[in-house]
Protein backbone atom coordinates (compact mmCIF):
# COMPACT_ATOMS: atom_id res chain seq x y z
CA UNK A 1 0.00 0.00 0.00
CA UNK A 2 1.31 3.45 -1.22
CA UNK A 3 2.40 5.76 1.86
CA UNK A 4 0.73 9.05 1.05
CA UNK A 5 3.04 11.43 3.16
CA UNK A 6 6.17 10.03 0.79
CA UNK A 7 3.50 10.62 -2.75
CA UNK A 8 3.53 14.56 -1.42
CA UNK A 9 6.08 16.82 -1.55
CA UNK A 10 7.63 18.11 1.67
CA UNK A 11 6.66 21.69 2.64
CA UNK A 12 10.52 21.77 3.29
CA UNK A 13 10.61 20.72 -0.78
CA UNK A 14 8.44 23.53 -1.79
CA UNK A 15 10.06 26.31 0.18
CA UNK A 16 13.49 25.42 -1.30
CA UNK A 17 11.75 25.36 -4.53
CA UNK A 18 10.04 28.97 -3.67
CA UNK A 19 13.60 30.22 -2.29
CA UNK A 20 15.30 29.06 -5.81
CA UNK A 21 12.84 30.74 -8.00
CA UNK A 22 13.66 33.71 -5.85
CA UNK A 23 16.74 33.63 -6.22
CA UNK A 24 16.88 33.30 -9.96
CA UNK A 25 14.53 36.15 -10.25
CA UNK A 26 16.66 38.56 -7.83
CA UNK A 27 19.54 37.40 -9.77
CA UNK A 28 18.26 38.27 -13.53
CA UNK A 29 16.62 41.51 -11.67
CA UNK A 30 20.13 42.52 -10.51
CA UNK A 31 21.50 42.10 -13.93
CA UNK A 32 19.32 43.71 -15.92
CA UNK A 33 18.37 46.36 -13.45
CA UNK A 34 17.61 49.67 -15.23
CA UNK A 35 17.09 52.63 -13.81
CA UNK A 36 14.66 55.67 -14.22
CA UNK A 37 16.77 57.36 -16.88
CA UNK A 38 16.39 53.98 -19.15
CA UNK A 39 20.14 53.29 -18.49
CA UNK A 40 21.38 50.22 -16.79
CA UNK A 41 22.75 50.87 -13.16
CA UNK A 42 24.84 49.04 -11.09
CA UNK A 43 22.94 47.02 -8.83
CA UNK A 44 24.50 47.99 -5.84
CA UNK A 45 23.09 51.29 -5.96
CA UNK A 46 19.23 49.10 -5.21
CA UNK A 47 20.82 48.73 -1.96
CA UNK A 48 19.34 51.29 0.75
CA UNK A 49 21.67 50.75 3.39
CA UNK A 50 24.68 51.90 0.57
CA UNK A 51 22.46 55.02 -0.48
CA UNK A 52 24.38 57.44 2.36
CA UNK A 53 27.97 56.28 1.15
CA UNK A 54 26.29 56.76 -2.26
CA UNK A 55 26.01 60.43 -1.85
CA UNK A 56 28.53 60.97 0.63
CA UNK A 57 30.94 59.76 -2.69
CA UNK A 58 29.27 61.93 -4.72
CA UNK A 59 29.29 65.26 -3.04
CA UNK A 60 33.36 64.24 -2.17
CA UNK A 61 34.07 63.85 -5.56
CA UNK A 62 32.43 66.59 -6.54
CA UNK A 63 34.22 68.60 -3.94
CA UNK A 64 37.63 67.13 -4.61
CA UNK A 65 36.95 68.14 -8.19
CA UNK A 66 35.74 71.59 -7.84
CA UNK A 67 38.76 73.80 -9.20
CA UNK A 68 38.76 71.01 -12.10
CA UNK A 69 35.50 72.07 -13.18
CA UNK A 70 35.82 75.55 -12.98
CA UNK A 71 38.82 75.73 -14.88
CA UNK A 72 36.78 73.23 -17.06
CA UNK A 73 34.27 75.43 -17.53
CA UNK A 74 36.06 78.43 -18.12
CA UNK A 75 37.70 76.28 -21.13
CA UNK A 76 34.27 76.70 -22.40
CA UNK A 77 34.43 72.98 -23.01
CA UNK A 78 30.94 71.26 -21.88
CA UNK A 79 31.19 67.39 -22.84
CA UNK A 80 32.92 65.09 -20.82
CA UNK A 81 32.21 65.81 -17.45
CA UNK A 82 30.55 62.99 -16.02
CA UNK A 83 33.58 60.35 -16.55
CA UNK A 84 35.92 62.79 -14.17
CA UNK A 85 33.03 62.50 -11.47
CA UNK A 86 32.23 59.21 -12.03
CA UNK A 87 36.42 57.98 -11.45
CA UNK A 88 36.54 59.95 -8.68
CA UNK A 89 33.45 58.39 -7.49
CA UNK A 90 34.58 55.03 -8.29
CA UNK A 91 38.02 55.64 -6.13
CA UNK A 92 36.32 57.10 -3.42
CA UNK A 93 33.94 54.36 -2.61
CA UNK A 94 36.39 51.70 -3.14
CA UNK A 95 39.09 53.27 -1.17
CA UNK A 96 37.25 54.83 1.94
CA UNK A 97 33.91 52.18 1.49
CA UNK A 98 35.56 48.79 0.00
CA UNK A 99 32.44 49.51 -2.35
CA UNK A 100 33.42 47.61 -5.77
CA UNK A 101 30.68 50.22 -8.01
CA UNK A 102 30.34 50.15 -12.09
CA UNK A 103 30.02 53.77 -13.85
CA UNK A 104 27.36 54.39 -16.16
CA UNK A 105 29.58 54.11 -18.86
CA UNK A 106 30.39 51.03 -17.46
CA UNK A 107 27.06 49.25 -17.38
CA UNK A 108 26.06 50.77 -20.85
CA UNK A 109 29.05 50.14 -23.08
CA UNK A 110 27.06 51.06 -26.03
CA UNK A 111 26.37 54.24 -25.09
CA UNK A 112 28.24 57.58 -25.84
CA UNK A 113 27.92 59.65 -22.43
CA UNK A 114 29.18 63.63 -22.73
Amino acid sequence: MPNPKSDNPSWRSCLVAVVAVLGVYLLLWNMFSVGDSGFKTDPIENRPWLWAKFRAAESEAEAILAERKRQFDASGMRLGWCHAVWAEKKRILREKYGIEWRTPAEMNPHVAFD
